[in-house]
């Protein structure tokens, strides 16, 4: 099973790659500390971003981006528009990168943050739109998200970044 473990949930057995174990300990990891720090300092800010990453922590666990992804395609196959997604892609791409800026726009003007909380904010954005770029699935991107480094796939080394970056900059506002 190329060095995947199952772990056994319910009735149905889920595979763990190498990847998804990143996954698990980065999201699982930045989500802690963030509801923890949410607790300690009382910023909303630090809930949301901690409830953000649990929430990718169990898409990690029970695969839901990619069936949410086989239904889309299995929809557009169905109404023959599967061959001609692409100017979708496109256009759902440049969406998610103007939402992405446009929030963080929005956000310095509305709420105002000290830079290890706005850092936070970024990895957070940032390792959500991952996600959403896996959605949207153009196969250019796909390319680059899904190439191996070693057993795991770049896609996880960004996860580990966007957590390591996140849990550091937790830390130093706990410290403070």
């Amino acid at each position: 099973m190329n060095a995947a473990i199952i772990a056994l949930v319910g009735i149905q057995a889920i595979v763990l790659t190498p990847t998804a174990w990143c996954g698990i300990l980065a999201f699982g990891s930045a989500g802690a500390i963030l509801l923890a720090a949410s607790i300690r300092l009382g910023q909303r800010v630090h809930l949301v971003c901690g409830l953000i990453y649990m929430i990718l922590l169990v898409d990690v666990l029970f695969n839901f981006r990619h069936q949410l992804h086989g239904w889309v395609n299995a929809w557009m196959k169905t109404n023959q528009t599967y061959a001609d997604r692409q100017p979708r892609q496109l256009v759902i791409l440049a969406i998610i990168l103007l939402g992405v800026c446009g929030s963080i726009a929005i956000l310095r003007r509305v709420h105002p943050m000290d830079r290890l909380t706005w850092l936070i904010v970024a990895m957070t954005l940032g390792v959500s739109a991952l996600f959403l770029l896996e959605l949207v699935s153009l196969h250019a991107i796909d390319a680059l998200l899904y190439r191996r480094v070693g057993p795991v796939l770049v896609i996880g080394v960004l996860w580990i970044f966007c957590a390591l970056v996140t849990i550091t900059a937790t830390a130093r506002l706990l410290k403070k």
